[in-house]
């Protein structure tokens, strides 16, 4: 059961004095404007997840990275009007809102108390400037030049030029057979640009070759600026595992982490170039073999076996702590978009495990 208290506690009624207003749609714009939801993955549930009937004026945002009870509670101590959460609350489909399991009764609290719920999850992993470079950070006093996704976003624009010979009503054929609502064209009086997504430039091409256009250039989205979960960059200088390590732990705030070295290189000389990152659970990530470093949040234990007898160290910090440190970087950017509302990080807000 949640207490519903209408003052607000002195720490949060100091924050939040002479907060403006936004209405909530205009401020679900700024959320996809920082980081598109195209950007997602297939199978994760972000944006908008909870919306209060009625018009909705935010005038307090709670950043939190996993919503849960003592959150929940939090946020009706400030009388905020929003939680932004980084998990999504409500991931897979929900048959019953009642009070007897926790994640519905915090949906059902969140409807009476007029809360609305917004979850950016691996749209905050893959944009450029969120979770995953923040991540990497970790070694940045070490040094390095670029930095490229692990799993590259499908989303990127790939520009195709066609020699036009056509008049221009003519040049919607070659979009015929094109997958993906991301394509179109833009039309000059020397030739035509077909922008798609990455993954469909072959059918387009295809379909352009077929309907009598000449292709003249195919540009490739600039790789060092690409989006997509996980980051790996090679260090200006290369570093022992030791030093590795201590980058993470002093990066993330942690005392201790889990390290798994690779198979044949467990001597004191060994030292790391290679190295990458993934927030949360990042095995997916892993390219077998062309990292000497990576870290995440939890692997299972198969998926380190494999990874440490393709040459890969592993550096394990649970999985929350490699995405609750970001809330402070979003927290400026999201003040950045939408003065007129307040943003608070969470202090209850913590990972589930502790080492002891």
């Amino acid at each position: 059961m949640f207490i519903s208290i209408e003052t607000s506690l002195l720490s949060w009624s100091v924050l939040f004095r002479n907060a403006r207003i936004m209405e909530l749609s205009q401020l679900v714009k700024q959320f996809k404007r920082i980081a598109p939801l195209a950007l997602a993955e297939s199978w994760d549930n972000v944006g908008l997840l909870v919306q209060p009937p009625g018009k909705l004026v935010i005038k307090k945002v709670l950043l939190t990275n996993d919503f849960t009870e003592p959150v929940m509670q939090e946020a009706l101590e400030a009388n905020v009007n929003m939680v932004l959460t980084y998990h999504p609350l409500i991931f897979s489909g929900l048959k019953r809102i009642t009070m007897d399991d926790w994640k519905t009764e915090i949906v059902s609290t969140c409807l009476r108390n007029n809360i609305a719920v917004y979850s950016p999850h691996t749209t905050w992993d893959s944009f450029r400037g969120g979770a995953s470079d923040w991540l990497l950070d970790a070694f940045k006093k070490i040094g390095y030049a670029e930095s490229y996704p692990l799993k590259p976003s499908s989303s990127e624009d790939c520009k195709i030029t066609f020699i036009a010979g056509n008049k221009p009503r003519e040049l919607q054929s070659p979009t015929s057979g094109v997958e993906g609502e991301g394509a179109h064209f833009e039309v000059n009086s020397d030739s035509t640009q077909l922008k798609c997504r990455k993954v469909d430039a072959f059918p387009a091409i295809s379909a352009a070759l077929r309907t009598g256009f000449q292709v003249s250039n195919v540009e490739e989205p600039d790789a060092s600026n690409a989006t997509g979960g996980g980051r790996w960059c090679t260090l200006k200088n290369p570093i022992s595992l030791k030093t590795a390590v201590h980058c993470v732990k002093e990066h993330l705030h942690l005392e201790h982490v889990r390290v798994a070295k690779a198979v044949g290189k467990q001597g004191t000389e060994e030292t790391v170039s290679r190295v990458g990152v993934c927030c949360g659970s990042g095995a997916s990530t892993l390219p077998k073999g062309k990292l000497d470093v990576f870290v995440t949040g939890e692997m299972s234990h198969h998926d380190v076996l494999d990874a440490i007898h393709t040459g890969t160290h592993v550096i394990l910090c649970d999985h929350s702590n490699t995405e609750r440190g970001f809330l402070e970087k979003a927290k400026q950017m999201l003040e950045a978009v939408a003065e007129d509302v307040e943003f608070a990080i969470s202090v209850r807000d913590a990972d589930p495990l502790v080492i002891v």
